[in-house]
């Protein structure tokens, strides 16, 4: 039995508007077919856009959707629904996510540590962190832009103020550069003379220093056993020095006073003999002369 072209028809629209009802029941608020789910409420001070219907994505994986955004005491109360599977703890925390640069936001949910237990069906979720505002983002971006345009042209300014003078600086860089060249040129033999005999004096310091040390070494601890074998008499010697200081700062006023007086008894008698001294100096001169012919 073969159909007619209208029973084609009719069969054909059966089936898209079966098509359409399973679609309509699975996906819209009609709850046929659709899997189990539970509500759970977050506030925010600012959602960023999120709207009814947006994806709810726990740890990443799509787990649900918001079912309804609203205003209360200041903050924006957020209920959203995921699936009965999904577990999520009483140390969850949300924030708000963007699908690309300037995609739509979405409801990000990480659920928290099974040491805290589970968050009853209906509860608050207190932890949020905050979100990215995409609009916000460009302008800073659009600004940070703007200032490095200004920092490039005022460089470029400085640039062109100052060429000449970097000109000249390169100039006498060069010049810097062939002068010492020239230097190195003229006084290499010098140069290799000097660190030839730096090497040979770190040689011979290196021969010479530790035998050196090793003197000094003992020379202090020999010095060190006649200051100990010897305390008491360095003890006396210094005790006898004292006593020599204080005598001679006791009796040395007076020895001046008497060799000032001998000086000028002295001078007396020279200045009162003066005439028989010089008889008497050449009488000695004479008898020395005829001693000097008799030998």
């Amino acid at each position: 039995m073969r159909l007619s072209n209208e029973a084609k028809l009719g069969a054909f629209v059966l089936a898209v508007a079966s098509a359409f009802a399973f679609l309509i029941l699975t996906f819209g608020e009609i709850p046929v077919f659709r899997p189990n789910t539970k509500v759970y409420v977050v506030y925010f001070p600012d959602v960023a856009g999120l709207s009814v219907g947006a994806e709810v994505r726990v740890a990443g994986i799509k787990s649900g959707k918001v079912k309804s955004v609203s205003l209360e005491d200041g903050r924006v109360k957020v209920v959203f629904e995921v699936d009965k599977s999904v577990a999520i703890y009483k140390d969850a925390s949300a924030r708000i996510g963007t699908l690309g640069l300037l995609g739509d936001k979405y409801l990000a949910i990480y659920p928290g540590s099974p040491q805290a237990g589970l968050l009853e069906e209906g509860g608050v979720i207190t932890q949020t962190t905050g979100f990215t505002d995409t609009d916000k983002m460009i302008k800073d971006i659009a600004e940070a832009a703007q200032a490095v345009k200004v920092v490039a042209e005022s460089f470029k300014v400085i640039l062109e103020e100052s060429r000449q003078d970097l000109r000249q600086l390169v100039i006498n860089i060069e010049a810097l550069t062939r002068n010492l060249n020239q230097v190195v040129l003229e006084n290499r033999e010098n140069l290799k003379g000097a660190i030839f005999s730096i090497r040979v004096l770190a040689d011979n310091l290196n021969r010479t220093l530790p035998k050196t040390i090793e003197n000094i070494d003992r020379l202090a601890v020999a010095l060190e056993g006649i200051a100990s074998e010897n305390r008491k008499d360095i003890r006396e010697v210094v005790q006898n020095l004292r006593e020599l200081s204080q005598d001679i700062k006791t009796e040395f006023p007076e020895l001046v006073k008497n060799l000032n007086e001998l000086s000028k008894n002295l001078n007396t008698v020279v200045s009162e003999n003066r005439e028989d001294l010089r008889a008497t100096t050449k009488n000695l001169s004479e008898a020395t002369q005829k001693l000097n012919l008799i030998l």
